[in-house]
């Protein structure tokens, strides 16, 4: 959750950047990261966050009560899927 700062994202400054928040019960970290990033868009020229609600939308409650991220669906995938050859 704690991530999203400032210090960690100037880097992105002029790109735009997909943003897929934690979960979290009651949709608190959405709306926290949200309001973060547009206070960073403010600071930093030409960049813009894009917020993804796939995972609040999708979600089990049991995985929002964890806190799960995107990562924890990704990791259990089998990325030899998704190769291509």
């Amino acid at each position: 959750k704690s991530s999203l700062s400032f210090d960690k994202l100037e880097v992105l400054q002029g790109r735009t950047v997909y943003v897929f928040p934690d979960l979290s019960k009651n949709g608190s970290t959405f709306r926290e990261w949200e309001a973060k990033a547009k206070e960073y868009e403010l600071k930093m020229n030409r960049t813009r966050f894009i917020f993804s609600d796939l995972l609040e939308r999708l979600a089990p409650e049991q995985d929002k009560s964890k806190g799960n991220d995107f990562a924890d669906y990704l990791i259990k995938q089998d990325w030899r899927e998704f190769r291509t050859y």
